[in-house]
């Protein structure tokens, strides 16, 4: 199954900057829109890793958690006395240290699904799987691809399709457009530790600007396929009942709006007004 011929073209640069042509009007990419929600998950698992790097983490027990903290072992010393600069720099370097890992998750996430975007083409071409990645993190990902894959039987329409909205104004890459198991999918790859609600409203936002931008009706399926670092199976995960592509699409819209709404006000302030 081949996609038809676009009824017009997005562009992406090296810095993932999205242009609708032939008008090269500026786009914004749906990630960029999906912050305007927060993720407070996020948020919390920095807070977290800074505590652990300070020396306390939560109990082992899922009910207690934070309730009873325990001390492991850290930058902070049991029995020693800190002046107000060290309690600051010892703090400091624990952000810094939380930071600096949240950055290497995103780079070993973007290593992963280049081998991933690599490996799919390569099956498309008829060639060889490229070289495994050189991270261990993302090679275990990858393992979990190939693991995955020797399980389904799958063709692969598109991968790492650039689309985008004129209509909405919005632009950006979807994972892949397959049959799996003979239904098609629209799928995005992650390398998170769990499939989170958000990328339900990410992929239909992907599927709507596929649709308008093709102009193809065929009934896809939303699906994540997770594929974890630390050398556990892949998780294949179909959207769940309560997450309609009607509902995300909507709530994508309403994030669109207050995008626009943050950068009226940015160029506002920016402004002086």
């Amino acid at each position: 199954m081949t996609p038809s011929a676009p009824l017009y073209e997005i562009n992406r640069d090296e810095n993932h900057v999205y242009h609708l042509m032939p008008e090269d009007r500026w786009l914004p990419g749906t990630t960029t829109v999906l912050d305007a929600k927060g993720k407070p998950f996020l948020a919390a698992w920095k807070v977290a890793d800074l505590c652990e790097r300070l020396g306390v983490k939560k109990a082992t027990e899922a009910k207690v958690g934070w309730k009873q903290p325990r001390y492991t072992g850290g930058l902070w010393k049991p029995g020693v006395s800190y002046t107000a600069d060290e309690i600051a720099k010892t703090v400091n370097e624990a952000r810094a240290g939380a930071f600096k890992k949240s950055e290497k998750a995103k780079s070993i996430g973007t290593d992963a699904h280049s081998w991933v975007e690599a490996a799919i083409m390569a099956e498309i071409r008829g060639a060889q799987y490229p070289a495994m990645p050189t991270d261990p993190e993302a090679a275990c990902s990858a393992m979990a691809w190939m693991g995955w894959r020797e399980g389904v039987k799958v063709e692969w329409m598109a991968s790492e399709q650039v689309v985008g909205s004129r209509e909405h104004v919005y632009a950006g890459t979807l994972d892949a457009l397959a049959m799996v198991g003979g239904k098609p999918y629209i799928i995005d790859v992650k390398t998170s530790a769990a499939v989170y609600s958000d990328y339900w409203v990410q992929v239909s936002a992907y599927l709507n600007a596929w649709r308008e931008q093709f102009a193809d009706d065929i009934p896809y399926e939303r699906a994540v396929l997770r594929l974890p670092k630390d050398g556990k199976a892949a998780e294949w995960v179909v959207a769940p009942g309560w997450a309609t592509h009607d509902l995300c699409w909507e709530s994508f819209r309403g994030l669109l709006a207050v995008y626009r709404f943050d950068c009226a006000d940015d160029a506002a302030r920016e402004a002086g007004r």
